[in-house]
């Protein structure tokens, strides 16, 4: 058992310790997000949905200003360290906020995993390593072409 303990550490040490890639497209918010002049929101509101639902996740809601996946995490030890072990297993969420600004349509994606304990309570962590933010700003800079 201190064998398994002290290989967790190791392991989480040194991944701690590997440097993050860069930033595809740092934003003014801090969080990954796009433009689209030629598309309406109910046309990114349905791109959305589509690409949530191809990749699995759960659609928590879809409205005309946002949309709202989900997609359960099997990490044991994700689970242990977020909510013990007889809380639920850890979900990664995403909410894309879309809007109109100057005739412009916007989105912009905040990322974050939340579980709930044992007793009721959710705990929500910021997902705020640079591969999560690239990979979003990936998928909304396509809806671009």
């Amino acid at each position: 058992m201190k064998k398994v303990i002290l290989t967790a550490l190791i392991a989480a040490t040194l991944a701690a310790c590997a440097p993050q890639e860069a930033l595809i497209n740092p934003t003014e918010s801090g969080w990954p997000q796009a433009s689209y002049p030629d598309q309406t929101p109910a046309d990114l509101r349905d791109k959305l949905v589509a690409n949530c639902v191809v990749k699995g996740a759960e659609i928590e809601e879809a409205s005309d200003s946002q949309v709202q996946c989900a997609k359960t995490i099997d990490s044991v030890m994700m689970q242990v360290a977020m909510s013990g072990s007889y809380g639920t297993k850890p979900q990664y969420k995403v909410r894309f906020v879309i809007y109109e600004q100057q005739d412009v349509t916007k989105v912009v994606a905040r990322m974050w995993i939340e579980s709930q304990n044992g007793f009721g309570q959710v705990r929500k962590v910021d997902s705020t390593n640079n591969a999560d933010h690239n990979s979003i700003q990936r998928l909304l800079d396509g809806f671009g072409s």
